[in-house]
């Protein structure tokens, strides 16, 4: 219900390739392309759904229930998904209700060249990195110090 908050462990250090689609879908239209209601009464959200690196649970796996809606609506993101999938990540979803992709690979190095490959094919695509909570903090200390770290 929302009335209970607790922090999940720091997510593993990812390293990703975003990739986007010069087709994009708004996100309106996603959402009524999209049959199914936002809470279904079929399933329960569980920890592992957010984040699947928690104790106890697998390996992570990513999906994205307005996927679907989405390459209905522009079936040339279908073929951005292929490439990534190809270039050697081992997880790929959407981002949001859509154009952007994400691949995750399993190091750094495998994401470069998943980028590579992701260029070669002609989408638009950065490489991308998971960071900590550590991490974010002393990025939002650094940008309201205007860049200068406070050591």
């Amino acid at each position: 219900r929302g009335d209970e908050v607790y922090p999940l462990p720091d997510g593993p250090d990812l390293h990703m390739v975003l990739a986007f689609s010069e087709q994009p879908a708004a996100t309106p239209e996603v959402y009524r392309a999209w049959d199914d209601s936002l809470t279904s009464t079929g399933s329960q959200c569980k920890v592992s759904d957010f984040a699947p690196w928690s104790p106890g649970v697998g390996s992570p796996t990513v999906e994205n229930d307005l996927e679907e809606a989405a390459i209905r609506l522009r079936p040339s993101l279908k073929e951005l998904r292929h490439v990534l999938e190809a270039s050697g990540a081992r997880s790929v979803a959407m981002t949001g209700s859509g154009s952007t992709f994400f691949g995750i690979y399993e190091s750094e190095g495998a994401a470069r060249a998943g980028l590579r490959r992701v260029r070669e094919a002609g989408y638009p695509a950065v490489a991308a990195r998971g960071i900590s909570r550590a991490e974010r903090e002393r990025s939002l200390w650094m940008e309201a110090d205007g860049g200068v770290s406070q050591g």
